[in-house]
């Protein structure tokens, strides 16, 4: 279901062109479609940069807004979203739709023994839906 892991160096390192500020996670829980709305602040640091490159798998892009506007400027390649032609600073809108119960490589967001569950880093957490 997910890409193979790939091996990542020192030396490949660079800075990130922007960074997130502050996000806001809400999920409507379903096993086989849950949606995930992310609302971050976003701030370029790279003067240069013009596009935001987001990493992910598995994921359907359901709405992109920047600004409260639909964005259209984006394309998804690879298990990337580039999102094109960004400002300076903005508020980004992203809501995707997952499948955790047929989620077998165990990573984001699953179902394991009834329970959805997360993992980042090696850590995991369940979490219960509420009723």
């Amino acid at each position: 279901m997910s890409q193979q892991p790939t091996a990542k160096y020192r030396d490949d390192y660079r800075a990130p062109d922007f960074t997130i500020t502050d996000i806001n996670l809400e999920f409507d829980l379903n096993p086989n479609k849950t949606l995930v709305t992310a609302v971050s602040q976003v701030k370029r640091i790279n003067e240069r940069a013009t596009d935001l490159v987001l990493d992910g798998d598995d994921l359907t892009l359901v709405r992109l807004d920047i600004n409260g506007d639909t964005w259209t400027a984006y394309s998804e390649e690879a298990g990337k979203l580039i999102i094109r032609d960004v400002p300076a600073a903005f508020t980004l809108t992203i809501q995707t739709q997952l499948d955790p119960e047929n989620n077998s490589a165990l990573e984001g967001l699953y179902i394991s023994g009834g329970a959805y569950c997360t993992s980042v880093k090696q850590k995991a957490s369940v979490v219960s839906p509420t009723t």
